[in-house]
């Protein structure tokens, strides 16, 4: 299911051809990327110092590029031998090795992340020591199987489609991060599921509680499973559909039978399409919502079914 990634970083700088480069008027030199190695969600700063060493004033742009892809730029005004230093904060959206450039000053900046998909079997915990995970196939948590997600862990999308998920859930997902080591869930704008519980039985069960889950499709989608969402902040997120949680019209025996979506922060954000039976409760209270995504249903709550005692 994980198969760490790891690159040798080396910082190509050439001694007589890359340590000064002139762009018009500006001299540039003292290049460096800090750190020169990451992991995929945190950023790393690209320095150079620029002097102007023409005898009047001048201005120019100076670009900063991503395997040859303008990514950021600045333009400068210096008067005659003026100098300063130019920093670009720069945080990728894909693992590898990745060429950094300034005029013609460039350097290389490994961006680490354990690759993960596939099942998973057993209890298994994805930890912060680790570095980033990122889901290059649907990760699909089995019966009877426990992921627990830690604090201040990243998880990023590499998924293609909309019909993706990120994960499947049949088990249990417990990712609970607290207010100083939040987790992070970037859906890198593919518009894949989060958590898909299609086909789940009333015992899978999801637990989010201080995470950042942004850019993605639905936060959740379909099955018998629940879930509690809690201290968590959403931003552009598709809606969820809530389907007959914790249905026990079979056999099956489980001791939840509530939703409690709670104390969360919704920015530009799905709404929540709910169906339930028997004596399952959901609870929304004590959120925040600013600005939501189109759905099928012009409202930020849809209750569609409530037979029973639910509620």
């Amino acid at each position: 299911v994980e198969n760490p990634v790891e690159i040798t970083v080396e910082l190509n700088l050439s001694p007589s051809d890359t340590d000064t480069d002139h762009n018009g008027d500006i001299l540039l030199t003292n290049f460096s990327i800090e750190p020169s190695s990451i992991d995929l969600g945190e950023a790393a700063k690209v320095s150079v110092e620029a002097e102007n060493t023409s005898g009047d004033s001048t201005s120019e742009t100076i670009e900063l590029l991503v395997d040859e892809a303008k990514t950021e730029s600045e333009t400068l005004s210096l008067g005659s031998g003026e100098s300063t230093v130019i920093e670009f904060e720069y945080t990728p959206e894909t693992n590898g090795t990745l060429d950094i450039s300034v005029g013609s000053l460039t350097g290389s900046l490994d961006v680490f992340a354990t690759e993960v998909g596939g099942i998973i079997e057993s209890d298994t915990t994805w930890s912060k020591d680790t570095g980033s995970y990122l889901v290059t196939e649907t990760v699909q948590v089995a019966e009877d199987a426990k992921l627990t997600i830690e604090p201040g862990v990243m998880v990023h999308s590499d998924l293609e489609f909309k019909d993706d998920a990120l994960f499947l859930l049949h088990g249990e997902i417990v990712a609970e991060g607290t207010s100083d080591a939040k987790i992070l869930v970037d859906g890198h704008k593919t518009g894949a599921t989060f958590f898909d519980a299609e086909g789940s039985s009333p015992a899978a069960f999801l637990s989010v509680d201080h995470c950042v889950i942004r850019d993605g499709g639905s936060f959740w989608w379909g099955g018998h499973g629940g879930f509690n969402l809690r201290n968590s902040e959403l931003t552009n997120v598709d809606y969820s559909y809530i389907w007959y949680p914790y249905d026990t019209s079979s056999e099956d025996t489980i001791s939840r039978s509530e939703i409690h979506i709670e104390y969360n922060t919704f920015i530009d954000a799905g709404i929540f399409s709910i169906g339930h039976a028997a004596d399952t409760m959901v609870y929304i209270r004590n959120n925040i919502f600013t600005g939501w995504n189109e759905s099928p249903y012009d409202a930020l709550i849809t209750n569609w079914a409530s037979y029973d005692t639910s509620e």
